[in-house]
């Protein structure tokens, strides 16, 4: 990991291209947070990339939002989770953005757009996947919609689906988290 900067560097001068400046950005932003998850050396670097209005990457978009999501407006946080989620194409992204969106409409008091939001996500799980094929991390972030979506409605069937997705995750880490 301390050779890493040098490797970047010479990334940097060997390859022009923008898409791959604005990656080595990114790389350099994940490293500065190595070994101690130092969010303000991730944040002085990731602002050199300036502008992200129009960045495609969804690696890059994630980390933005990861260490800017604070100081970022309701519409602002909304904008950049569903570029996350037209550019992302793996079900765990878009559990845990679907998610996040559903919290935020909680933070302003929307809980019928939650409602549709998580309820979008599990229409789509439903249709498209089949639940004894999800990764473990899929798995995890499904019963955390369930758990969420099975609150909101005060819906028991719900949080059983949920509780009975969450052991596979807590007997692999470890940990038990009924909630």
């Amino acid at each position: 990991m301390d050779k890493f900067p040098a490797v970047l560097g010479r990334l940097r001068n060997n390859i022009k291209d923008v898409r791959w400046q604005r990656k080595i950005i990114y790389f350099e932003a994940m490293h500065a947070r190595w070994p101690d998850w130092d969010e303000k050396a991730g944040r002085r670097e990731l602002k050199k990339l300036g502008s992200i209005a129009d960045d495609k990457d969804v690696e890059t978009l994630q980390l933005y939002l990861c260490l800017f999501g604070e100081n970022l407006s309701f519409s602002e946080q909304q904008e950049i989770i569903d570029r996350i989620l037209t550019l992302s194409d793996t079900l765990s992204d878009r559990l845990h953005y679907k998610g996040s969106k559903a919290v935020l409409y909680l933070t302003i008091g929307d809980q019928r757009r939650a409602d549709a939001e998580l309820s979008e996500i599990m229409a789509e799980v439903s249709s498209e996947h089949d639940e004894t094929n999800l990764s473990e991390c899929e798995r995890y972030r499904l019963a955390l919609i369930l758990d969420l979506l099975g609150a909101l409605r005060q819906d028991d069937n719900l949080l059983t689906q949920a509780l009975r997705l969450k052991p596979y995750t807590a007997a692999a880490s470890g940990e038990i988290n009924i909630l």
